[in-house]
C-alpha cells in the first residue's frame, strides 16, 4: 500500500509553503490541488510544479467527497492532497483521512499557516478569547440557516471572540464578501431581536490573510457595511470583551474609533 499526505499550503499560495511541504511533493507520485473548502491563490498550482516538479491535477467537491480517484492513486504509490490554510481544519479531509486508513493506506499531515491563528494575529487580537467558530452561509431560497448567528450570538454574551468564516463556491467563481455577510447578520439580528449582532456592534475585517495586499477593518458594522473591501478572500471577527491592548491594535492597525470600542473594552 502507498501513502496520503495532506499538505496544508498556508495563506500566501507557493509563497507559504514550508520546506517539508516541498520534498514530499518532490517525492510523489501525483499532487492534487483541492480548491473548494478555501481560497487558492491561481498561482499555486504553477509554484508547486516549479518548486517540485510535480505533475498537478485540481479536483473539486464532488472528487474530494468522493474520495476514489484519491484513495486509488494513494493505493499504489504516493498521493498528496494540498488545500489552502490547514488542510485538516475541513471535514472532508478527515473523513478522506479515516477512509484511508481503513483501506490500508498510510496517512501523513504536513501543517500549514492558517486563517484560525492567522485572523487574531493580524487584527492584534488574543487567541485564547476566542469562542466556537462558525461559517456565515450565502442565503438561498429554501436555506435560511440561523444557527451561526445564534453562535454568534452566545459567543457575544460570554465575552468571547467569534471567527466568522464566509462562504465559498470556488468552482462558481463566488467568494462571500464582507458587505454581504454584515447584510445577512443585520437581517437576522434584527429578527431574533439581538443586540450583539445590530448595526451597533463592533466587527473587524481581514482582507487577502498573508498576502501582501492583506488590510485589516475594524468599526461598528453600520460604518463598514457599505465599505469596499477588495478582491478574495476575507474573514469577519465579531470581537467579545477587549482587553486594553486589544483595543489599541484595533485602532491602530483597522482604523477602530475610540467611542466604537470604549463600551466593549474592560
Amino acid at each position: 500500500m502507498g501513502t496520503l499526505v495532506f499538505v496544508g499550503a498556508g495563506l500566501s499560495g507557493a509563497m507559504s509553503l514550508s520546506l517539508e511541504a516541498v520534498e514530499v511533493m518532490k517525492s510523489a507520485d501525483t499532487v492534487f490541488i483541492e480548491q473548494y473548502t478555501t481560497f487558492i491563490d491561481t498561482s499555486l498550482a504553477e509554484g508547486i510544479r516549479r518548486l517540485t516538479g510535480a505533475r498537478t491535477v485540481n479536483v473539486g467537491r464532488e472528487e474530494v467527497e468522493n474520495g476514489e480517484k484519491l484513495l486509488s492513486a494513494a493505493e499504489t504509490g504516493m498521493a498528496v492532497l494540498v488545500a489552502g490554510g490547514e488542510s485538516m481544519s475541513a471535514t472532508t479531509h478527515m473523513s478522506l483521512r479515516i477512509e484511508a486508513a481503513g483501506r490500508g493506506i498510510k496517512t501523513r499531515v504536513v501543517f500549514g499557516p492558517s486563517i484560525f491563528t492567522a485572523a487574531a494575529a493580524i487584527l492584534g487580537l488574543h487567541q485564547y478569547k476566542f469562542g466556537r467558530t462558525v461559517t456565515i452561509p450565502r442565503f438561498q431560497k429554501g436555506y435560511r440557516p440561523l444557527s451561526p448567528f445564534i453562535t454568534l450570538n452566545s459567543n457575544a454574551g460570554a465575552g468571547v471572540h467569534t471567527l466568522a468564516l464566509l462562504d465559498v463556491d470556488s468552482e462558481h467563481g463566488y467568494f462571500m464578501a464582507p458587505g454581504e455577510a454584515f447584510t445577512e447578520m443585520l437581517e437576522v439580528g434584527q429578527e431574533l431581536g439581538k443586540r450583539s449582532i445590530d448595526g451597533t456592534a463592533v466587527a473587524c475585517t481581514v482582507s487577502r490573510a498573508g498576502l501582501a495586499s492583506c488590510e485589516t477593518h475594524a468599526g461598528r458594522i453600520g460604518r463598514l457595511k457599505g465599505m469596499d473591501f477588495g478582491a478574495p478572500p476575507h474573514c469577519i471577527v465579531i470581537p467579545g470583551r477587549l482587553h486594553f491592548q486589544e483595543a489599541e491594535a484595533l485602532k491602530l492597525f483597522s482604523g477602530a474609533l475610540d467611542e466604537e470600542l470604549s463600551a466593549i473594552t474592560d
